[in-house]
């Protein structure tokens, strides 16, 4: 439409946890940081759209925004290291799957 625009009404930083960090360190959520920005935006205005980063692609943050009905838009990470795999393919002939052994694994709280 026309008439809308866009308001930034909230900022809230967000300290995720590092590799080098214990484990027992704190850390925010960024999707308990979304819920409560998105709580406060909705007591002021009624909101039609959420623009995110590719930085909040995680399920949980998508969960939150879905969970209130609302429309989002999040572009997807970029994955450098499979564009480099890809280039290491020497020959496709005969071949429709691939694996990457060297991937690092993370546990579901994404560490």
């Amino acid at each position: 439409m026309e008439d809308d625009v866009t308001i930034i009404l909230g900022i809230e930083g967000v300290k995720e946890h590092s590799d080098w960090e214990p484990v027992e360190a704190p850390a925010d959520s960024k999707a308990d940081a979304v819920g409560r920005l998105l709580s406060r935006a909705q007591q002021y205005v009624d909101l039609d759209e959420v623009l995110l980063d590719r930085g909040f692609y995680a399920r949980n943050v998508r969960a939150e925004i879905d969970g209130r009905g609302l429309l989002y838009t999040v572009p997807v990470p970029k994955y450098e290291s499979d564009y480099e795999a890809i280039k290491q393919i020497k020959s496709k002939d005969g071949v429709d799957a691939a694996v990457n052994h060297d991937v690092p694994r993370r546990d579901r709280r994404g560490r």
